[in-house]
């Protein structure tokens, strides 16, 4: 179902109801109230035909009474048959035909109004008229037909403005705001918005302008990080190969650390060539400070020990230091007896700095993950906080209760539900200014965290309303705490610049098991509860299902 008619539905399913109220409960109604009207004003009239007839009949002047009744028969069409008696049952009007009496002919919508005639306490006779009220009804049928012929009208004008409204200010911007949307998932962040006005429409696209512009910032400074990486990937995968394809340094020395043989990959690594090196001491190569190095690796080699790899510093030909990946193993004579040692060494120079390049990358990553993690916290607080006072917000009541109620039922303990509106709000408003009102929704929600335990749930549900969520309390155990809070905000004085604003709050309380096993029954019940403390004259606590709890202070 489209957004449009689920807006609309409602308004259609009302007037539905209210035509259907009309066929079948007013119209009948309508129709019994016409006919019992116009039966009444017949009844009037009889009495003025009576009072008429009773000094006829008082010097029986039988034809005067037959010629004033005929022609009241043909001035009321309605009145299908007029019988007339004296006080012994005798036939006076209409005349007797052979000696007997006309008849009245049955019919429907006939109504048969009797007027027993009196002079004094003396009875004369009776007044008998069957009255056709079906025309009465035909012209209050078409009224009827008129009143719903101008309803549909006004239904359907209705109908067209909500429509044309609904589109204008509900439908056309979520449809934009869907269509940003999806281009935001498609990185593209410039898809223009609609214009967000102070309505909570306005709200959700001024919102998501925000939420858009920050994620584009930071989209922005991940994709700079990405490529920065991959350009030192690049230079990484470089050094790498650099290290796999370059050739090792083998080289050989007696026991006494003097060098026998020098390659062509010794003299790329350290720059020295054979004739530099053949005959020197090894320790032409180590650094000062790793002196001690030579003597430890000779003192394994004389033990016939190999030196697995382990990795040091040398110092190249120009005096430069070199970091090294070397392996050396005892070279032994025919009597196994070890004679020298034979080394390989691989410059590992550019595999360091490579280490120093991903550590410093790391961290580079590192940090921007944290600020990513940072932004979606806050956006998932932001998603579930109410902006202006820090609570919890409705989402948040309707995402968490339920999972609380749960537990409770799985546990068996109470749970229950407070439901407050601060008393006069609109006024606080209108006289002080809606930053005071704000001061004053601040300081409420205050109170509420702090006289709060942590395993309560306080929300703002809207406006000047607030819900807290009470879980192992019952409401009589509830009770007594809201009004603490209701006593304590009455006493107080909300500073806000130079002036000092008193406000009082109600408050309704309804709790599980006792009044209701569903979220939906407990909010209402709370809010009954509300109800039934602004009716007593607000500034009270009510719990549902019971009397107020206190006279208004």
């Amino acid at each position: 179902m489209s957004l449009r008619l689920k807006l609309l539905l409602p308004l259609v399913i009302a007037c539905l109801v209210a035509m259907a109220y009309i066929d079948l409960v007013w119209s009948p109604r309508s129709l019994e109230a016409g006919k019992q009207s116009y039966l009444n004003e017949v009844n009037r009239h009889l009495d003025t035909v009576v009072e008429g007839l009773v000094p006829l009949m008082l010097t029986n002047q039988l034809d005067l009474i037959q010629e004033n009744l005929g022609e009241l028969r043909k001035k009321n069409r309605e009145w299908q048959f007029i019988l007339l008696t004296n006080s012994q049952g005798k036939q006076l009007y209409p005349p007797l035909l052979d000696g007997a009496g006309l008849q009245p002919v049955p019919g429907m919508n006939v109504q048969a109004l009797a007027k027993e005639i009196y002079f004094l306490d003396k009875h004369l006779g009776k007044l008998v008229v069957h009255v056709a009220y079906a025309s009465r009804l035909d012209e209050i049928r078409a009224q009827h037909r008129q009143l719903n012929l101008t309803l549909l009208t006004m239904i359907v004008l209705l109908a067209m403005i909500w429509v044309i409204t609904l589109e204008a200010v509900v439908v056309q911007p979520l449809q934009r705001l869907s269509s940003a949307a999806t281009e935001l998932a498609n990185q593209r962040f410039n898809t223009p918005l609609p214009n967000s006005g102070g309505d909570e429409v306005g709200k959700l696209i001024g919102n998501f302008s925000t939420m858009r512009n920050d994620i584009k910032t930071y989209h922005d400074e991940l994709r700079h990080e990405i490529e920065v990486r991959k350009e030192t990937e690049v230079e990484l995968r470089r050094f790498k190969a650099i290290v796999e394809f370059s050739d090792d340094a083998i080289i050989s020395k007696d026991l006494n650390g003097i060098i026998t043989s020098w390659n062509d990959g010794a003299e790329k690594i350290f720059g020295y060539s054979a004739d530099e090196t053949i005959g020197k001491p090894m320790q032409m190569l180590i650094p000062p400070e790793r002196a001690y190095e030579e003597a430890d690796i000779l003192s394994h080699i004389v033990r016939g020990e190999r030196v697995k790899h382990f990795e040091t510093v040398r110092r190249h030909k120009d005096g430069h230091l070199i970091h090294i990946s070397a392996s050396i193993s005892p070279i032994f004579d025919q009597a196994g007896k070890p004679i020298g040692a034979s080394k390989i060494a691989r410059d590992i120079t550019e595999r360091k700095n490579f280490e120093t390049i991903q550590r410093k990358s790391t961290q580079m990553l590192e940090s921007q993950l944290e600020k990513i993690s940072e932004l979606q916290a806050r956006l998932q607080e932001q998603v579930i906080r109410d902006p202006l006072t820090g609570m919890f917000n409705r989402r948040y009541l309707d995402e968490t209760v339920p999972r609380e109620l749960s537990r409770a039922k799985r546990e068996g303990y109470s749970l229950s539900i407070v439901m407050l509106d601060l008393d006069h709000f609109k006024r606080v408003n209108d006289t002080y200014g809606h930053a005071a009102g704000d001061e004053v929704l601040k300081i409420v929600a205050k109170i509420l965290r702090e006289k709060g335990r942590d395993t309560d749930i306080s929300c703002r549900y809207g406006g000047e309303e607030f819900v807290v969520v009470l879980p192992h309390m019952s409401p009589a155990q509830v009770v007594p705490r809201v009004e603490e809070w209701r006593a304590g905000l009455m006493e107080m004085r909300i500073k806000h610049g130079d002036l000092a604003i008193s406000i009082t709050l109600s408050a309704g309380v309804a709790g599980y098991p006792d009044h209701g096993a569903d979220l939906d029954m407990l909010m209402s019940r709370a809010d009954e509860a509300l109800y039934r403390s602004k009716v007593q004259g607000r500034n009270r606590v009510t719990c549902y299902g019971e009397t107020v709890t206190q006279e208004p202070v």
